[in-house]
Parts: C-alpha cells; structure tokens; sequence
C-alpha cells in the first residue's frame, strides 16, 4: 500500500495546513480509490473540512453515521470557516446545512413536523439552485429517502426583481400550491399576506419576511423585515421564493394525484367515502393527516439525494462501515413497518420503495460517489493501494474525566487538574484557547480559571490559523473565543489546543435553535383584535356588543365609526378618534356578560366602585414599598469564587432574562433592606436556578432558607432537584411533607432548630408556630397564590425581617408590570432556556402501532410519557390498553375525581420514577417540572380548544431533549364543526411561537389576580381586564403624583368639530381587523412623536398614506396638542375657530386678559370661556394649517408668559 508523507510539516504555525491541500490536490486529482483521512477526531474534521471547501473548486457532501455527530461536524465547519474567510468575508450562515431523516414514523396516517418539512424542503431547493450552499452534512439514513424530484424543483422556483413586471395573482397563486398560508399578517416562515398593491412573503430561504411594493404592475420596492415591528430594514435588489413542502399542489400535480390515488384505491379496496373525502381535499389543496406518505402519487417519480446533489460535488464519508449500518437499520424499520400497513385490508397504502431506496443499491451509489474516508483510525487492507493522510490529534476526553473526577471526591479546587495542563501546554509552546457558545458562558469560563491564577484575553473575531503564532508568543495562557467548535481537540503539529465549553463545565452539546420566535406581546396584539359580536367595554358607557366597523356621511365629510350595540338594541356610534377609550372585555370568570344600559346608572355606579379600589389598592401599594425601603435586614456578601464555582454547574446557558433574574436577586440580597421580590416565568423557564442561587448564596453566608411549596409533589420534587444541584457543596437538603412519617419530620425540623440543616424545602407545615430555625435568612415561595390567606398573614411577618423571593409560573401582564415598576420588585422571565428545542407536534389517526412506537421510543431513551384521556369513565380502559400493547411500561392513572390524597401519590410515583406513563385528564398539575416526561399522546385532541391544547402540550419539552406531542384525531372526514380549522391552526402553530395568544391572555388575568390580591377579581370582571389595567395606571400615576406634590395627570379628552376627511379607506387597508388595530395605535399615541412613528411604521407596511390619512393623524396631532393646553373643544369650520378652554389648563385670568392686549392676536374671548378666531377663506382653503399655528400661537405665548418650558411645538405631518 502506496502511503504518502504525512507528517506535520513545518512550520506549524501555516494558515492553511498543508497537509490538507495535499488532500485537496489528490482529491482533485480525478476518479480512483478513495483516499483515507485518518485522525480527524471530535471538532478537527470540521476543521479539517472548513478548509478543504476553499481549497477545492467543488461543493461538499459529507455523510456521518448519525445526527449527533451531523450538528458537531456542521457546528465545526462554521466555526472554522470564520476563520478561513478574510474579515468580513465570511459566506452566510446557511453555506452549511444538515440534512436529516424526518423525525416521524412513516406508514401510519400521521404528518411530519410542517416546519422540518419545510426546512428540509428549502435545503433540497438551496442545492439544486446553488443559493448560498456548498457544504451539505447528511445523516446516512436520510440517504435512502426519496424526495421531490430535482425537476420539480427546479420548476418550482419563483424570482421577483426591482424594476420587473409582477402579477400579484401569479405570485399569490404559486405561494399557495406550494405550500405557504395566506394570513393577515405574516409573522411565521412559510406564510403570506396581500394588501393592495404591497405583498407580504416569509419565505424559508430567508431569515426574515420580505415587502414587495408595486407601482402599477412594476416591482417598486424589495425590502426585508422584522416580523415583529412590521417595520422594514433593509432594501435588496432581488428575492427568491421556493416551496414550503413537498406534497405540491399545481395544477398537473393535482390531476396526477387525483387518477394515482384513484388507480392505488381501486387496487386496494379502499372505501370510496374515504378516497372522496381524500379527493375533496386534493381539490380544494388542503393537506390532509398523512398525506405525506402519499408523495408518491403527486409526481411521476421521486429522486434521491444522489440526484438533487450537485453533480460535482464532492462525496466524503465519515466511518463508511457504520454509515451503511445506520442505512441498512432504518431500511429494515421502514419496509418492517410498511408491510404491517400493507397487511392491513382497506388502507391507501405504498409498499417500501415507493418512499425510500433499497439499502444496497442506496450504498452501491455511495460507494461510487465516495471520493474520501474520514477514519477514527487506518485499516489495513492488503493488496488495495490507497493514500492515507493522517491527522496526529488528540480528543479532550481525560480533561472532562479529571475534573468530574474531582467533583464526585468533593475536591475544593476542581479546576485545579485543567490549569495544570494548560500551563504544561503553554511551556511546550502551544495556543491554548478555549470556547464559548454565549457571551454569559464566555463570562463564566474567565471568571473561573482567573481564581487558579490564569492568564486569559478575550477575542471577539473568530478564530484563524494565521494568528496561532501570535496567540502562542503572548503572554495570556488562555485565549477565549466566542463560538461552538463542536468538540474540542489537541493538534500539536498545528501548535493548537481548541477546549470546548462542554468539555470544562460538562453542558451538553449546543442544539440548533429556530431562527425565529414571536414574543409574547406579539400574541397578545392579535388577541386583543376585535371580532364582530365581542364584548367591549367603553370607559363612559360602561359594557356592550361590537358590531363592526361602519361609516357614515356627517357634514358632508365621510367618517368612520365602531358600532357597539347596548341593552334594549340600542347603539352608540363611537368615532375613531375616540378609540382609545373602547377595549376588548375579558374576565377572571367564565359568568356570562350583561349588556349594560346606554345612558343608565348601573355603569356609573360600577365605574365609581372599582375606581374607588384601583385608587385603595394604588394607595396600598405605594405605602407597602415605602414602609419596607426603611426597614432594616441582613446585608449578604457579594458572590466569590466559591459561589462562581456553583454557578459553572449549573448545566445550560442562562437566559438573558435568567442572568437577570440572578443579579436582580443577588443585588438585593447584599442590600441591607429585606429583599421581597418577585420573579415570574413559564414552568421549565429557569425559575428554580435562580431560587437555587440565591438559597446558596445564603448558606455561604452562615444563614438557612426555607422553600415553601403549595403541595406534597412539589416538596418532594424541589427535594430531588435542590439535592441534585447541591451535589458536590457543602449543602444539606431535606423536606417537610405528607410523605414523610411524623417521626420523619421532627427530626427534620429539629435539625433546623439546631442550625444543622441549610435548605428545609416544605409545604404549609412550614408555617405552623412550632417550626423554628435557628439563622434564618431567605425565604422562597413558590406560587403564593395558592396558598390560603391566614398563610399569606404568615408570610407577611417574615417580609419585615428576612429576604422573601417569591416564584410563580402565572404571566405578570407587561402592562401591569410597567405600571409596578418602583412599586414591587418584579423580574419577568419570558425567553425559554437557550438549549430548548421546539416540541415536535405530531397529528395522527390513533392506531395501536403509534401508541406502542411513541411510547417505547420514549422509555428507550429513559424518559416518561403522559397519555391525556379526558373522559374519566373509560380513562382504565385505555391505561389497560397502553398496559397490553407495552407490558413493560410501569403506568398509573391519575383524575380529578380521586380523593386528593391518592391522587397526590399517583403524581408522585411519575415525579419520583417509580412510573413512567402518566394516563391522565387534563388535570396535569401546571407547577410540576419533570424534564424527563417528554412525550404526551393527547387523545381525541379535536375535542380541545387551542388554548387548552397549548397549555396541555407545555408539560412536555422542559429539558434540553427533543419533546414530541401526538395529537390523535379521527380521521378528517369525520371532524365535526370547526375541528379541521382547528387541527390545521394546530398544524401550522406548533412550533412557530404563535397563534396561542388566548391562552396567554386568560393568564394575564390570574396574573393580575396574583399581584393585586384575589379580591380584585370581581373587579377585573365588572369592567374587563384591559379597562381595569387602564383605571389602576391612571390611579398609580396620581397617587405618585400627590406624593411628589405635582399636579395630577390630566384625563382631558378634547372633542374636535373639524370639517376634514380623517380615515383610514379600505381601498388602502382592506383587511377590517388590520385597520381597526391601526386606528387604535393612532388613538393610543400619547405623543406627536409616538404618533408620527405609527404613521411611519403603517406607510412602511401599507404603502404610501392617502390624504385621508395624513388628516386623521393631523387630527390626532391636533388634539394633542389641545389636551396638553387644557382645551377640551375644537370647532373649526370656513368662517370660525373655536377653542374651549377650562381651568385645568394655564389660562388664568391674567392669562386670558394679556392674550386680548397682545399686538399680534386674532382672538376675541366668549363669556362662557372660549377663544374665538374669524377664519378667512384663504385660510379655509390652506386646510389645518390655520389650527396648528394658532395652537403653536397660543402655546408660545403661555410658555413666555409663564417662563416656563417650550409648549409642545406641532409639526407638519411628512407628506
């Protein structure tokens, strides 16, 4: 066997190695045997790859054995690739995409992930098109898949440029065959919208939607972005747009569907009502459950990836020997699997090689294509002749083992072994660097070897061969880099050491995360969107019916109006301009809603109660914060090296709000004040760590915590969680509950009186008189809401002397949130653990095959399972059958009608491992965080609301593990009512982060609840939540204001009479529930700033504004400046204008008196208060102007005669 030379060359410091242009040349030298490429082990294959990409003029497919090491090698090439490129040169992220087996069973009527569909779909698309990609990673099993021919790709491809011709009916019609939803507003990949002349697109080549404005049929404008402002960023000259799925739904796809399907049934025996509802939705282009394993049928043949590929493209493949297992294997499962299908009489089913490629002619073709192997090692094979080119490198597996090995000794100084090494490679002339996925984690690692005394310098570009010697020759022993290597590796011939965060703070691997994800307040917005028949609430009249949006002739001038109708048929047209005082009614309760009466005394009387107690509860509060800033308390140290070391394992990168959340509470606790704060997050969001935190930092201060739980579960679990944490620390932990024997717990709280024990985790038993504690110093509560109220009398006492840090998993509204701010200290956590991945959302037909599959999959990988089954007279009947199918799943059933003390130990047996099914009502207990419960079947799941579903499917998904949920729904011919449009909103949502903002609104209302007290929930009721938050802003905001001897916040609402048309014109925004929110964010505008940047924001959506417009927010500008001088009347009509003035504003007596002495005024003043100005016609035809300058008149006057600050200057509106 012919071996080239292969040792390192010298110098060892090159920035390209030149062993792998070698390789480069012998790879280009033409067909032959594969060459070998031995040693490349952990992150240095991405290396080694991201530079042999520049050194060949040829794109890239590297096949690995499985996905795990797919993320590593890609998470490698991008990561050196940085390097590769000069500054500013580096090719965009998506030059690197992995490409992998669709993670769902095929051949059981069930539909794949609508977005891993789309992003595979979109790979396939990049490739065939030559859109940034050139370096493809592929699972070996995704190999045998057949997918949407190249063909068809190539046709299904549509290009719009600046200054072309466009159809927006051709554009909208091939978005919608191909797969995207047409919406309102495009907020999600794979969606569209169309407004006018204007055309939304989000498609999957992009990571933002982008805006096409046409003028005429011409292409005028291409600009990106953000699909949460709606506000443009950026211009491009050109956009592409491929298809979203595979299964299109064209014109000749559909007929070729239609006779395939109709050919495939008669051969089958299938059902003709089945195959007509199957050809029903064909027809109407509705992807139906399933209907993925029908591809074939839809294209006259399907391609693998040997075809889609570039046909230059150069093949490498990792361990070939343990590729072809992984190919075999997953054939093997898929043919079992299809022929089960097969077997059964009736089915519209494909044999195996309809949807995937035989095994070995899948691995003929490889071996053909394959022009390198990547090998852990070299083989020898006699009489073969083959180039080797070996890598001498080393992984970094003993450095993890020596310091997990002095964590489980309890070692003070774990690191101790790993700064050893470093310095050892630093005198053998080495550039030791280290790297982090996140700044946090960039912060941490420095902080941590800092304390052994290591020399570090932080780098903010990316890492480059050509710099190594210099790295080498400084003086910093550690050098950190932002970025995910993969793994890390030891490449002495390179003079390189490359430590990988994982390989010192034992996190697991990073996860690719989606590229997008709607915030809350994006939900809420469309939420809080008005619907024909919902219950308003109008902050004068108190509550009614909206009816819709109108217009109406007054004056001549045609205007818009919301209708809402009231007891007894009545009605109240409300102008738009008045918009700001109607909101959505929604309540704490499901009571039904009484219209009230339009002019009657029943909403005075109530408006009055509840103002009444917005004002005692804004009083309460303010008084709350000031008694508790005086007090005096414990002042905690400031964190130290030990405390540093406790934070380093912790297992995931924190969330900025996380790190936050830590700091805030850490900060107060070193203030010498009792802390009482409150942090608030969805369950799984990171609330504990922080709880953690700050009970370690007390134990390090000499001082004991107490954790207080509402139920036995949580006890029980907090228990395991905190004793798992501590791990390793100086730290006892026990707990006080119904679980533990009488004897059991005394002797706990014996050994907190004595100061023996740190952390006491307990129900309300830890609130009864004889639990003493010897150093009491922190208090975590956990949900208070729960608790009773002679318990929160309880917990009020231990606020006066020691540090309460309160948790709950209710939403705190954003709303309220800004309004508390000073008052309560409060830190919300809204962003999900960095390494969460999305839940992958299955529909299905139930059948006994999934059930099985689903569960062992689950129990294979040591995880637990929940099946929800919300009917409690057959709920045994279906523990008995997951019982029969999987006999060695240990399962309990759990409902609501049990007594709560079996029900209690039914939980606990799933939260302690003693059961690993969960066959359940929807009574999952919401505190409950078991990251290892990570998949739910929910049955019959076209029975539930959206809401429920959402929050049914938030018990899964809790850990850094891919969560999958299987909504089983009969088959969708037999779905009643509105269940198909709900399972498709399902469909389209489950991973996107939206379209489940009802679920979070009924939240924020227990969030208000849980702020303000339970006895406000009558309140929230009788005036909707929305006009409740409105009453308890302005009552805060005067309450401050008195306090502060300011006077109190005008409520003032000026009333306009201006002979102009202000509106919003359908022909310029069709879409009613579009228009409505921009007339309420115009109303809402508390500014001319505000309201100049929603004018902004609406013409870069919607196009150029009409004149119509313009005046609407002329008019809006105009009355701004009327409620800031105090003038609650504008009447301006061809001959008069009038402004009415009242004593809230700054025309006083003298005021008034020095205005008629004025050289230059045109006023005359009225009895009854009014300034009155002739208009001349000139004037009238000028438009507003007239009004504007003598408002800018009036307020320049006041401000020199006050000598006070420039009024608020007007400005015309930008045409």
């Amino acid at each position: 066997m012919r071996t080239p030379e292969v040792k390192m060359p010298a110098p060892r410091h090159a920035a390209t190695p030149p062993l792998v242009a070698e390789l480069a040349a012998a790879l280009t030298r033409g067909p032959g045997a594969p060459v070998d490429v031995v040693g490349g082990t952990g992150g240095f294959a991405g290396l080694v790859l991201a530079h042999l990409r520049q050194a060949v003029a040829h794109p890239l497919v590297v096949v690995v054995p499985d996905d795990a090491r797919a993320a590593v090698v890609e998470d490698g090439i991008d990561f050196f690739t940085g390097g590769v490129h000069a500054d500013g040169d580096a090719p965009p992220r998506e030059a690197v995409q992995v490409l992998g087996p669709l993670d769902h069973v095929p051949f059981q009527g069930m539909s794949p992930s609508r977005l891993q569909v789309m992003e595979r779909v979109t790979t396939l698309f990049r490739a065939v098109h030559g859109l940034d990609l050139d370096v493809l990673v592929v699972s070996a099993g995704a190999l045998i898949d057949r997918v949407i021919p190249r063909d068809t790709l190539e046709a299904a491809a549509f290009f719009v440029e600046r200054g072309e011709a466009l159809s927006i009916e051709r554009l909208a019609g091939f978005l919608a065959a191909t797969g995207y939803h047409r919406v309102p507003s495009v907020e999600d990949p794979g969606t569209f919208a169309v407004r006018g002349g204007i055309i939304d697109v989000f498609s999957p080549l992009d990571d933002a939607p982008v805006r096409i404005e046409l003028w005429g049929d011409e292409v005028d404008t291409l600009k990106f972005f953000d699909p949460v402002t709606q506000r443009t960023t950026h211009t491009v000259e050109r956009a592409a747009f491929g298809p979203a799925r595979d299964v299109l739904f064209t014109r000749d796809a559909i007929a070729h569907a239609k006779r395939a399907i109709t050919a495939l049934a008669d051969q089958r025996d299938v059902p003709t009502s089945r195959i007509s509802a199957l050809l029903d939705d064909v027809d109407a282009g509705v992807l139906a459950v399933g209907m993925e394993d029908l591809l074939p049928l839809f294209h006259a043949r399907l391609d693998t990836l040997f075809e889609i590929a570039w046909p230059d493209a150069m093949w490498l493949v990792e361990e070939p020997e343990r590729c072809f297992e992984a190919i075999r294997d997953r054939w093997a499962d898929l043919n079992a699997r299809a022929e089960r299908r097969l077997d059964t009489p009736g089915e519209l089913a494909l044999p195996a090689t309809a949807l995937f490629a035989p095994p070995e002619e899948t691995i003929s073709e490889l071996g053909r294509r394959m022009a390198a192997r990547l090998m852990p090692f070299e083989i020898a094979e006699p009489g073969l002749e083959r180039a080797t080119f070996r890598f001498r490198v080393d992984d970094n597996a003993d450095v993890r083992r020596d310091i997990e090995a002095a964590m489980r000794d309890g070692m003070e100084h774990v690191l101790a072994s790993l700064t050893a090494r470093v310095k050892g490679w630093r005198e053998r002339g080495l550039a030791v660097v280290a790297c982090a996925h996140s700044v946090g984690g960039v912060e941490r690692l420095e902080g941590l070897v800092r304390h052994y005394g290591v020399k570090v310098t932080r780098h903010d570009g990316p890492l480059r061969l050509s710099d190594l010697p210099r790295l080498a020759a400084e003086a910093a022993d550690l050098h950190l880099f932002l970025g995910a290597p993969g793994q890390g590796f030891r490449a002495e011939g390179l003079g390189l050491v490359l430590l990988d965060e994982t390989e010192i703070l034992g996190k697991p691997p990073r996860r690719k995360r989606r590229r997008y994800q709607v915030p809350p307040e994006q939900a809420l917005q469309s939420w809080r969107d008005l619907t024909a028949n919902d219950h308003v609430v109008h902050l004068q009249h108190g509550i009614g019916r909206y009816l819709g949006l109108d217009k109406d002739i007054r004056q001549g001038i045609e205007t818009d109006f919301v209708v809402i109708e009231y007891a007894e048929g009545n009605k109240l047209y409300v102008p738009v301009e008045k918009l700001h005082l109607v909101s959505k009614h929604s309540a704490a309760s499901d009571h039904p809603v009484s219209l009230d009466k339009l002019g009657g005394a029943g909403w005075q009387r109530t408006s009055k109660r509840v103002k009444k107690a917005v004002r005692d509860i804004a009083d309460k509060l303010l008084r709350i914060y000031a008694e508790r800033a005086a007090r005096e308390g414990f002042a905690f140290s400031p964190p130290d090296e030990y405390f540093h070391r406790f934070e380093a394992g912790f297992p995931y990168d924190e969330t900025p709000d996380q790190t936050r959340a830590i700091r805030d509470s850490l900060a107060d606790m070193q203030k010498p004040r009792p802390m009482d704060r409150l942090v608030c997050g969805d369950v799984g969001f990171g609330k504990t760590e922080v709880a953690m935190r700050a009970a370690f930092k007390a134990v390090l201060d000499g001082k004991q915590v107490a954790v207080l739980v509402p139920t036995q579960v949580l006890a029980e679990q907090h228990r395991l969680s905190f004793e798992r944490r501590f791990e390793g620390f100086p730290v006892t932990v026990d707990s006080v509950s119904g679980m533990k024997t009488t004897a059991q717990q005394n002797q706990v709280l014996d050994r907190a009186a004595r100061g023996t024990l740190d952390i006491v985790i307990g129900t309300h038993r830890l609130l009864s008189k004889d639990v003493k504690f010897k150093q009491l110093g922190l208090l975590v509560v956990d949900e208070e809401h729960r608790f009773g109220v002679a318990h929160k009398e309880r917990l009020k006492r231990y606020r006066a002397t020691i540090d309460v840090l309160t948790l709950t998993a209710t939403p705190i509204p954003r709303t309220l949130h800004l309004s508390m701010m000073g008052i309560r200290d409060i830190t919300l956590i809204q962003t999900p653990p960095v390494d969460r991945l999305p839940i992958r959302t299955l529909v299905a037909q139930p059948n006994e095959e999934i059930i099985t599959e689903s569960i062992r999959r689950e129990l294979g990988r040591g995880g637990q399972v929940y099946f929800v089954h919300n009917r409690v007279e057959d709920i045994a009947k279906q523990a008995e059958l997951i019982r029969r199918l999987v006999p060695e799943a240990r399962i309990v059933v759990g409902h609501g009608q049990m007594p709560p003390g079996l029900l209690e130990k039914v939980m606990m047996k799933f939260v302690s491992g003693q059961a690993n099914v969960l066959v359940c009502t929807t009574i999952i207990e919401s505190g409950i965080d078991i990251p290892t419960a990570n998949t739910m079947l929910i049955n019959r799941a076209d029975r539930f609301g959206l809401a429920q579903l959402y929050q049914l499917r938030g018990r899964v998904g809790r850990s850094s593990e891919r969560a999958y949920c299987y909504l089983l729904i009969p088959s969708p011919a037999n779905l009643a009512g509105d269940a198909k449009e709900r399972i498709a909103a399902i469909q389209r949502f489950s991973e996107l982060g939206s379209g489940f903002s009802v679920a979070s609104h009924d939240l924020d209302i227990r969030g208000a609840g849980d702020i303000l007290g339970a006895d406000q929930a009558g309140n929230i009721d009788a005036v909707g939540y929305d006009a409740y938050m409105d009453l308890l802003r302005h009552a805060i905001d005067e309450v401050r204001a008195e306090k502060a001897g300011e006077p109190a916040p005008s409520d003032l609402d000026p009333e306009l009479k201006i002979g102009v048309e202000g509106r919003i014109p359908e022909a310029w925004l069709p879409d009613t529930t579009l228009r409505l929110r921009l007339y309420r964010d115009l109303a809402a505008a508390g500014d001319v700033d505000a309201l100049l940047e929603v004018l902004s924001g609406a013409v870069d959506r919607y196009g150029r504004a009409p004149e119509p417009v313009k005046n609407l927010v002329d008019l809006m500008a105009i009355k701004l400046e009327a409620r800031a001088l105090g003038i609650k009347s504008v009447v301006y009509n061809p001959t008069l204008l009038t402004f009415a003035l009242t004593d809230l504003g700054p025309f006083d007596g003298p005021t008034i008196a020095a205005i008629m002495n004025a050289p230059d005024h045109r006023f005359r003043v009225t009895p009854d208060l009014r300034l009155v100005r002739p208009v001349e016609r000139a004037e009238w035809t000028a438009g507003l102007d007239v009004v504007r300058e003598a408002l800018r008149w009036l307020g320049n006057f006041v401000s020199r005669k006050r000598s006070a600050a420039a009024a608020p200057t007007l400005r015309r509106l930008p045409g």
